[in-house]
């Protein structure tokens, strides 16, 4: 199973010469439904490339520019990844999958940009965590969602204190024995419930230090949450030399190893969501007080024009509203038709996209998750200028 990455969420996100492919569909690995994979693959390209075809493509070139995609799914290993979705995007820089642990609905887009708005769970700011169990043994990192978990593959992350620090069977033998090391008792030793050898709180710090060294440097740059699980001796300390900012005061404290991962997965969800539905209600809280102002709005053509100006610092989207425009490359301005459902851009898409390529946060979920129940609400990080493309000065929070 894959994991979005920094710099698939750039790629993702970044603009690019178009046509773009974005293709979505669910995965079953076991069972009858395990065969269908290639077949529906097979039907979305075919709808890329009719649609490519309506686009002014010629037949031949839009036969040419799917064959990537076809070319890939004829491979059985493709098809035994783990995931419960795939998502593959095609442009004339390339192909990219991603097996994902979300429940994909069947849909096949062209556009001058990637769709994204399936991915928001995994690139949004309202249910994306990591996990990192901990225990003298070993390391686990796992990316969570309110829904799944899975673990992921960290360079560089140490496995048991003992080979991290290049003790061996000798200095087990002591710890176990009880008996005294270096002519006499250890200061600082934890021999707590779950324990499976004695540990120099010294030689914990050390560990988790070159744990803290390899998640910082796996996480480059995001800003998802982590949450602790470990045994409760272990929390403070590792809490003393961690340099990861996002870690969350809310922790987990068992030994990761006693439960299997649905189990873990529902103890860690449980720490988290209160800091996540308390983030969301301090940005809304913000937003209704900036709501009678030039620094807040909820007006469809305002909020995608602010975000892709880069001036949308917090975005509210209702994910499952299905409101389109025309959007007009060169101004950013939307054109509404005279019903939301129509017109060849997705604009809770593009408002995401370009409020995420722009560094700012999304939250996604439904009508009731956005302030006052519009598609979308913004907070903006500065109004625009009465001189048209002109910035004004960023208001005082």
């Amino acid at each position: 199973m894959d994991t979005i990455t920094r710099q698939d969420a750039e790629q993702l996100l970044s603009p690019k010469p178009g046509p773009c492919i974005s293709l979505y569909l669910p995965v079953r690995v076991a069972g009858p439904e395990g065969q269908q994979g290639p077949i529906r693959l097979k039907n979305l390209v075919r709808t890329a490339k009719e649609r490519l075809i309506d686009r002014g493509m010629r037949p031949a070139d839009a036969r040419d520019f799917v064959e990537p995609l076809l070319r890939l799914g004829t491979e059985p290993s493709f098809w035994q990844q783990a995931g419960s979705g795939l998502a593959m995007f095609h442009s004339k820089q390339g192909t990219r999958s991603l097996h994902l642990p979300l429940a994909l609905a069947e849909m096949a887009v062209v556009s001058e940009r990637f769709f994204i708005k399936p991915l928001l769970p995994l690139l949004a700011g309202d249910g994306r965590f990591f996990v990192l169990g901990l225990n003298q043994k070993g390391v686990r990192l796992l990316e969570a969602t309110r829904d799944r978990m899975r673990e992921v593959e960290v360079p560089g992350m140490p496995g048991s204190l003992d080979e991290a620090l290049g003790y061996g069977d000798e200095r087990r033998r002591f710890h176990n024995s009880g008996r005294q090391w270096h002519g006499g008792p250890q200061p600082n030793v934890y021999r707590g419930k779950g324990s499976l050898v004695d540990v120099e709180s010294g030689d914990v710090a050390k560990y988790f230090r070159l744990v803290d060294r390899a998640v910082r440097s796996y996480m480059n740059g995001n800003r998802a949450p982590l949450l602790l699980a470990a045994l409760p001796e272990f929390v403070p300390i590792y809490r003393q030399v961690n340099g990861y900012r996002n870690l969350l005061d809310a922790a987990v404290t068992i030994n990761p190893q006693w439960v299997d991962d649905a189990a873990l997965h529902a103890q860690a969800w449980a720490a988290a969501a209160p800091a996540f539905a308390e983030e969301q209600k301090q940005a809304a809280g913000r937003y209704w007080q900036l709501a009678h102002s030039d620094r807040a709005t909820s007006d469809i053509q305002e909020v995608v024009r602010a975000a892709v100006e880069g001036r949308v610092d917090v975005l509210f989207v209702n994910a499952k509203a299905d409101v389109r425009g025309d959007l007009d490359e060169a101004t950013g301005r939307p054109v509404l038709h005279a019903k939301l459902s129509e017109g060849r851009d997705d604009l809770v898409d593009v408002a995401a996209a370009e409020t995420l390529r722009h560094g700012g946060t999304v939250y996604a979920g439904e009508a009731e998750t956005v302030p006052g129940g519009a598609p979308m609400a913004a907070i903006l990080r500065f109004a625009e200028s009465p001189v048209a493309g002109t910035p004004a000065v960023k208001a005082a929070e």
